[in-house]
């Protein structure tokens, strides 16, 4: 949601796109729960809602604010950060 938040509100494509490689790395477990169903269960508690070619977007302008203002401060977006350990 930081990643959206940053980005003016929307979670862009070729980002959702770099967290599913990067999930796969991180992933503890063999069946890592995939981020389409996080992006669902975001959407369906109201965070996030589908925008525009495969991208997402705060349902709602005063959360996205609060969300930048608690968790944008010391946020790297996905794309400017290195290659992830085991790729």
């Amino acid at each position: 949601m930081t990643e959206a938040a940053v980005n003016d509100g929307v979670l862009q494509r070729a980002a959702i796109d770099r967290y599913r490689e990067r999930f796969l790395v991180w992933a503890v477990t063999d069946e890592p729960v995939p981020i389409d169903d996080v992006l669902r269960v975001l959407e369906h508690d109201g965070y996030l809602e589908p925008w525009g070619e495969g991208e997402y977007r705060f349902v709602s302008g005063l959360l996205e604010d609060w969300w930048l203002a608690r968790h944008g401060r010391h946020f790297v977006p996905v794309a400017r950060r290195g290659t992830p350990q085991g790729a």
